[in-house]
């Protein structure tokens, strides 16, 4: 009770009430621990390696709080050996349940059949006189049946042709571990289906930058169950972690990095102790260039961060709540982010709508008129770069006032806390668009005709489907490419999409505008299409998790179930 009082949250009598009434459910349903082994202790390890439990010779018993064995002081049939199961069971519950390599079956530590579950497999009841501690579930599907996984709590009948689906994860399945049809996950280690698969995605993005959804859904669980995919194949579990250092490098300290690198380095030297890491296993697994691109992202934060970059979040804004803001920004970011609010409604208290007003940088209001048609953000875009022109900072994030509604749930993580995070850090981004969804509006050629030519001065416009982006004018743009146009092209942009001449569609002396198009803003809904392209981005701008330039965390963040089959 002592040395558990601490590790459950409990006082002391708790948990003796709990040991005590728990021990007495289980003394009909298990046998002693300590029966004759030959004079010799014999010591029992989970997968994970974290629950044990030994058995004693016949002359001595099992003392619990010294972890020994000792000469009894009476016979250890009966209470304590069951009191030793309870504890085996209880520690795999509070030390197993984290790092397992497994799901977790749900049920209560103190009920009996669980605690008696648990207890038969890592401790193994005694058979017969000669104390044999491996159960005869476990010769049926080798290393399927630990940690609390029974062959007939997952492959019984009455769970139907697929088993306990709680058992399943994709490397132990109901093919693997109840029908026979393949062999035991453990033997097939790193040519198993799973692994060969995690392999073959993680070469394709080192070689070509692509993640694809598949791999951006994959590496998270191998390190979720790091432990018992160290032991089935080390390269894979220590690869899976250099892809997340490397999503994590541009949200974190140097610091931190340095330190998930050293620890890196100990798992990698304890695989070659075990035996589990060969040196053949460099050759197939990408684990080296993995390290370097590691390192890649650290150096260009350190070359950067001589100074803190200046980071501005602009805002349009009308009379929208800015409630949003609580849960998507993380506080500690705030001190070295300016606000920009482009108020596009006259009387309005913008700055008031503010949360957190005092943690920001600073705070700026700019006002733009919309003279003679409104355009909505696109003025406000355009007019903030007109107001600030000779004094950009080093990254705008551009951003409607209801950006949830356009860039998908703001809860932390989410890629919008990320960007800022990120560019605070050091990392430069020199464009990205921060939506989720894809452009889906059809490219009509008469409105975009004009449009294209009218802001570019081109004589001609791409044709439909030359041009691929992202909705909805949710993006991070460097001062660098902001400058790669004149202050007067901005100035023209602006007149151009607030006048009637970006409506009029028809050869005439007089512009001609259709009134629907007016009232919807249709211009500003179709600048969607162009401002990757005035910020110096190709027509066709890829998917984020397939752009080669983006760094991983832009690439595995707001990835639409839509585009799973790309």
């Amino acid at each position: 009770a002592d040395g558990l009082t601490g590790r459950v949250g409990q006082d002391r009598s708790e948990v003796i009430e709990e040991l005590f009434r728990s021990t007495a459910c289980l003394l009909p349903t298990v046998r002693p621990l300590c029966q004759q082994s030959g004079g010799t202790r014999s010591l029992v390890r989970a997968r994970d390696g974290r629950c044990r439990a030994l058995a004693c010779d016949r002359a001595h018993a099992w003392d619990g709080m010294r972890e020994t064995c000792v000469l009894p002081a009476a016979s250890v049939r009966g209470g304590a050996g069951a009191a030793l199961v309870f504890w085996a069971s209880l520690l795999c519950h509070f030390h197993g349940a984290g790092g397992a390599g497994r799901p977790s079956h749900g049920s209560s530590a103190f009920s009996a059949p669980a605690s008696a579950a648990v207890a038969g497999i890592v401790v193994g009841g005694a058979v017969g006189g000669g104390g044999v501690l491996l159960a005869a579930a476990l010769e049926k599907g080798g290393s399927c049946w630990t940690e609390g996984f029974r062959f007939e709590d997952c492959c019984a009948p009455e769970f139907g042709p697929e088993g306990n689906t709680e058992c399943w994860d994709e490397v132990y399945t109901y093919q693997t571990c109840c029908a026979g049809g393949s062999s035991d996950p453990a033997n097939a280690g790193c040519d198993g289906e799973y692994f060969t698969q995690f392999r073959k995605l993680v070469v394709e993005y080192y070689a070509t930058g692509r993640a694809r959804p598949t791999f951006i859904q994959l590496y998270p669980r191998v390190l979720g169950n790091f432990n018992s995919r160290f032991e089935l194949c080390a390269p894979a579990a220590l690869q899976a972690s250099l892809v997340s250092m490397e999503e994590r490098v541009a949200l974190e300290p140097s610091s931190l990095t340095a330190d998930k690198l050293a620890a890196y380095a100990l798992r990698f030297q304890s695989g070659m102790e075990r035996g589990w890491l060969k040196g053949e296993d460099s050759r197939k697994w990408p684990l080296e260039e993995g390290m370097q691109r590691v390192r890649v992202g650290m150096q260009s934060k350190s070359m950067s961060s001589r100074r803190r970059p200046r980071l501005t979040l602009v805002l349009s804004y009308c009379r929208e709540q800015l409630d949003w803001m609580n849960s998507t920004f993380a506080c500690s970011a705030l001190p070295y982010i300016d606000l920009a609010i482009v108020r596009k409604c006259a009387g309005v208290d913008a700055r008031a709508a503010v949360p957190h007003r005092h943690l920001w940088r600073s705070i700026e209001v700019v006002d733009v008129e919309d003279l003679p048609l409104r355009a909505d953000e696109c003025s406000a875009y355009l007019g903030y770069i007109l107001h600030s022109y000779n004094r950009l900072p080093d990254h705008m994030v551009f951003v409607h006032a209801d950006a949830p509604e356009h860039v998908g749930s703001l809860d932390r993580p989410n890629i919008l806390d990320d960007t800022l995070q990120a560019v605070v850090n050091g990392v430069r981004l020199p464009f990205a668009h921060l939506g989720g969804n894809r452009v889906t509006m059809v490219w009509n050629r008469h409105s975009m005709g004009v449009l294209w030519k009218g802001l570019f001065g081109s004589s001609f416009a791409p044709a439909a489907g030359e041009v691929q982006t992202y909705c909805c004018s949710h993006f991070v743009v460097s001062r660098e490419r902001v400058l790669l146009r004149p202050r007067r092209f901005y100035e023209d942009a602006l007149r151009f999409v607030t006048s009637e001449a970006s409506y009029s569609y028809l050869p005439t002396a007089r512009p001609v505008t259709c009134g629907e198009d007016v009232t919807g803003r249709l211009v500003c809904q179709n600048m969607m299409f162009v401002w990757h392209v005035i910020f110096g981005e190709k027509l066709n701008l890829p998917h984020r998790m397939f752009d080669p330039q983006l760094p991983l965390f832009l690439k595995t963040r707001n990835v639409r179930t839509a585009y799973m089959d790309l």
